[in-house]
């Protein structure tokens, strides 16, 4: 009775949502602006089409150096809280490191307070080439602070938000947002983003409520009408980009200028470039165990190097650092688990060459593991063609 009762309370209450959206009109209160000049702004980004999405504690410095050297041609900070990153000084070194090379890029806020985003904002204009607000974060946090996705019933704040942005930062204001389950109200909310004067926009095509066990696939379609019905505006469809294939699949499917990748690109960061095909660490939409050979050694330790150089450069925090670690060692330890524990025993107080011998550790007994099992690469191309 009760489940009853809340499917048809919560199917009231989504209607009369669904009609304050559809009815929604622009505050008088705030002046009109002239539109951005869509054109002038992609083309300044270098007209990108393999994006890193933002990514809490994962798309930092070290790991966006490392997808553009894989083919990533434009990149996003994590999610920056913005009243933390106005009044906190150590939060704003630890969360925001920048480069001469790290071009073109995105910072993105979260936020619901017009002036405490511009605040934040104003601290890194001159260091990107755009601010981005965050309208798609999902997790219980965002809820909590009034973020992110749970900002998508109140439009008045969004459009305050981004029209204080727009009238007040040196550069463009751009927008990440999740879809409705209802293709007119999400047009709807593209519209009003596009009144408030976005310069581009990132669409997960994914609702709010798809997430952990209930993620499910994007869609790619209501992004395509989203595209179409916007052909003047720069989008990026994220969703379902797991890997170097997926790209044209959804740049075919939504028609969009360009794919975003997220979780991917954290267990395969050479997913934009051509010879991720060579030995794809995942395939689409699934993330497959791959059978222990020579070659999945040395790649996956060759990239795990080459992060690590990175994450040493440009003084990575730690624990960023080690998170990534366990995911780009996914294929090895997936085989033998026992050795996550030699990775996680890697504390702070230690240092990235200590994570750096761990690879070496890791790499060894997954040689020998090999060598053990007797199967060699091409043992294994060998079974592989008898199946086929």
């Amino acid at each position: 009775f009760f489940s009853i009762l809340f499917f048809y309370r919560y199917m009231r209450l989504t209607e009369e949502i669904r009609k304050k959206l559809l009815g929604f009109s622009p505050p008088t209160d705030n002046p009109v602006m002239p539109a951005p000049n869509y054109a002038e702004f992609y083309k300044s980004l270098g007209n990108p089409s393999r994006i890193v999405a933002p990514m809490v504690d994962a798309s930092e410095l070290a790991y966006r150096m490392l997808a553009r050297k894989y083919g990533a041609d434009l990149c996003y900070t994590p999610m920056l809280h913005s009243r933390m990153f106005c009044t906190s000084d150590m939060y704003r070194e630890k969360h925001f490191t920048t480069c001469a090379g790290d071009r073109p890029l995105l910072v993105q806020f979260c936020g619901n307070c017009p002036r405490t985003v511009l605040e934040a904002a104003k601290f890194v204009e001159g260091s990107c080439d755009g601010v981005d607000l965050n309208l798609g974060c999902p997790q219980g946090i965002a809820r909590k602070g009034h973020y992110g996705s749970f900002l998508m019933e109140d439009w008045n704040l969004i459009y305050s938000i981004i029209t204080t942005l727009r009238r007040e930062l040196a550069v463009p204001v751009t927008a990440k947002i999740r879809v409705y389950d209802d293709v007119d109200v999400t047009i709807a909310y593209v519209n009003m983003l596009v009144q408030a004067g976005i310069s581009l926009l990132a669409i997960h095509g994914r609702t709010r409520e798809m997430k952990g066990c209930e993620t499910g696939l994007a869609d790619w379609e209501i992004i395509r009408k989203v595209k179409e019905r916007f052909p003047f505006l720069p989008i990026f469809a994220n969703g379902n980009i797991l890997c170097y294939d997926d790209i044209e699949k959804c740049m075919n499917a939504t028609k969009c200028d360009g794919v975003m990748s997220a979780e991917a690109l954290l267990y395969d960061p050479r997913l934009f470039s051509p010879v991720s095909k060579r030995l794809g660490l995942l395939n689409s939409r699934v993330y497959k165990k791959l059978p222990l050979t020579q070659e999945l050694i040395d790649v996956v330790t060759s990239i795990s190097y080459e992060y690590l150089d990175l994450a040493e450069e440009h003084q990575a925090v730690f624990g960023h650092v080690k998170a990534h670690m366990f995911k780009l060692l996914y294929h090895l330890l997936s085989h033998q688990p026992e050795l996550r524990e030699e990775l996680n025993s890697v504390h702070e107080e230690k240092s990235i060459p200590d994570l750096r011998a761990c690879v070496a550790m890791i790499r060894s007994k997954s040689v020998v593991a090999l060598r053990e099992s007797g199967v060699t690469q091409q043992e294994h191309i060998s079974k592989e063609s008898i199946i086929v």
